[in-house]
This record gives C-alpha cells, sequence and structure tokens, in this order.
C-alpha cells in the first residue's frame, strides 16, 4: 500500500470523510481529495537508510453560500485537525512501514470559493523511516 493511501485509509475512520480520492476533488460539494505536495525532508543515515517526511494537502469543497454554511466547515475542518492530532496520541497512526509522526503542516484556509462553495485546504505531513535496498 502506498503512503497516500494508507493516508486516505486512515483519514476515512474520521466520521464525515467516507471517501477521499487520490489527486482528484469532484466538483460537487462535500467532496474530499488528498495530493501529495512536490516536496519532502529527508535525513540520510550511514546504513543506507533515511528519514523523511512527506507533504500533503487535504482539500475539502463545501457549500459555503450561507454564514452557517462557513461556520460549519470551520467547525468540521477543526474537529478533523484535531482528530488527527488525537488519533496519534491515541496510539492509531496510518498503518505506514517504517511510521514515525504525523500531524497538521499548516492549518485550514479558504483555497478558492464561488458563489455557492469554498475549497479548504490542510497540510499534513508524515515522517516515516524509509529503508534501504537491503531491508536495513
Amino acid at each position: 500500500m502506498t503512503i497516500s493511501k494508507a493516508i486516505q485509509t486512515w483519514l476515512s475512520n474520521y466520521d464525515r470523510l467516507q471517501f477521499v480520492e487520490t489527486d482528484r476533488l469532484e466538483a460537487d460539494p462535500e467532496s474530499y481529495g488528498l495530493y501529495k505536495q512536490p516536496t519532502f525532508e529527508e535525513i540520510a543515515y550511514i546504513d543506507g537508510s533515511a528519514l523523511r517526511t512527506d507533504y500533503y494537502y487535504f482539500v475539502a469543497r463545501e457549500n459555503a453560500q450561507l454564514q452557517e454554511d462557513r461556520e460549519e466547515n470551520h467547525s468540521f475542518l477543526e474537529a478533523l485537525e484535531e482528530w488527527i492530532e488525537s488519533e496519534v496520541e491515541a496510539g492509531n497512526p496510518p498503518e505506514i512501514i517504517g511510521f514515525e509522526e504525523i500531524g497538521i503542516a499548516n492549518s485550514f484556509y479558504l483555497q478558492d470559493e464561488s458563489e455557492e462553495e469554498a475549497v479548504y485546504q490542510i497540510g499534513i505531513y508524515v515522517t516515516y523511516l524509509r529503508r534501504n535496498n537491503n531491508g536495513r
């Protein structure tokens, strides 16, 4: 399983997230996607392994025409960020080989809006140990 798929599966455990797309956001409200960012940080070790941090965007399209909609969006995204942190603290991280840490890289913010909808984004990071080709 890819790291991206492991994060998607893990996020789908949150009550409101039944399905999270890969590199895509549907045009309908209550659509969610996970996009891998083109950057990473890596600390190489002498044995050929490396501690690597990858970054992802979780993106949500929500109704936003009414003030109540936008307030609900904020509540949902704040609760999702809290859930991510609490799941890790509870010992329920995503199933990633060599997993070290997952968390919020950037708190949610409004990425785009139209008359009826808004697209919000949360930055997520995941740190894991990459083994060398010899399995060490």
